[in-house]
């Protein structure tokens, strides 16, 4: 049970540009897994990762459910250990592509909170009249 395997996992639907692989990455490093993560073309997210079994199974439930985006399917395939893999990264694209990756993470936690408080806004007092005069 706890023998060391790999696994190179494909995730699908909205992972890119909400912060995923961040979740995907302090996840891993909070776990001792090795590996990394990465955006692919395709809107996709690819991640390597390394470690015991139970780990990996505590892993794979996890980032089927991140806190934010959605992650619709989720492809595993299995794959030979690496060893010279030290730590879990992000691979990072071009500067362009991670900018609009950080704004996009921004976006989704804002949008998250305002669909949350709209329903309050009518429990809150109007004050823009008293400030008019």
């Amino acid at each position: 049970m706890n023998s060391l395997k790999a696994l190179r996992i494909y995730v699908y639907g909205r992972v890119q540009r909400i912060g995923f692989r961040r979740y995907v990455a302090d996840l891993a490093q909070e776990m001792g897994l090795k590996g990394y993560v990465r955006n692919l073309s395709n809107g996709s997210v690819e991640i390597l990762v390394q470690g015991n079994e139970g780990k990996l199974k505590k892993f794979m439930e996890m980032i089927k459910n991140p806190p934010l985006g959605n992650v619709r399917q989720v492809k595993v395939k299995e794959t030979i250990v690496q060893k010279e893999l030290k730590e879990f990264k992000t691979i990072y694209g071009e500067l362009a592509e991670e900018l609009q990756e950080g704004f996009g993470a921004m976006q989704e936690i804002f949008m998250k909170y305002w669909h949350e408080f709209r329903d309050f806004r009518g429990d809150f007092r109007d004050y823009r009249q008293e400030f008019r005069d």
